[in-house]
């Protein structure tokens, strides 16, 4: 996966075993990646994927983008690509909250804090409120959801508010 030519039947093989991917549709989607992948260096930018008309319709873009990339170069290689897909395309509850989780974190400190809540807040609701209130909604937010009273949102308070607000359909 080191280029833009195809992959191995090894490479396939251990794909289908870390996703629930057949390898039909694995080769399916390494094709559309690749097709990103202007520069054939075996990975696709922030930007390059920020393209996808199916992304480019995210507010949360560039979080999202961010959250796929690698730490050091990032970049967005196929195979964190394809195991974060099938993730959410497949009922792996804890995965699809993990992620999400990491789309909130932007400093990466393994909390969601306040600046956090509100720069992720900020990009959803964009214009349609004033600082003022985003940072009100922050507020009661972490107020409602931080059981231990420290100011900022563990995983696991993350992941019991997303269990009780969101329909069952959605991640059970």
């Amino acid at each position: 996966m080191g280029n833009n030519s195809s992959l191995t039947i090894e490479e396939t093989n251990k794909l289908q075993n870390e996703t629930k991917f057949s390898a039909r549709n694995i080769k399916r989607i390494h094709n559309r990646f690749s097709r990103l992948d202007r520069n054939e260096k075996g990975f696709v930018s922030p930007q390059d994927f920020g393209a996808l008309p199916e992304v480019n319709k995210s507010n949360l873009t560039n979080r999202i983008s961010e959250t796929l990339a690698t730490k050091d170069k990032k970049q967005i290689d196929f195979s964190k690509f394809i195991k974060t897909l099938s993730n959410f395309h497949y009922d792996n509850t804890n995965e699809k909250f993990q992620f999400l989780f990491e789309i909130y974190d932007i400093d990466k400190d393994g909390y969601v804090g306040n600046k956090d809540l509100f720069s992720t807040m900020k990009v959803m609701i964009g214009q349609d409120l004033s600082d003022g209130q985003i940072q009100n909604i922050v507020d009661k937010t972490i107020q409602d959801m931080d059981e231990d009273k420290d100011g900022k949102l563990s995983f696991s308070e993350f992941t019991k508010a997303l269990q009780t607000s969101l329909p069952t359909t959605d991640f059970n």
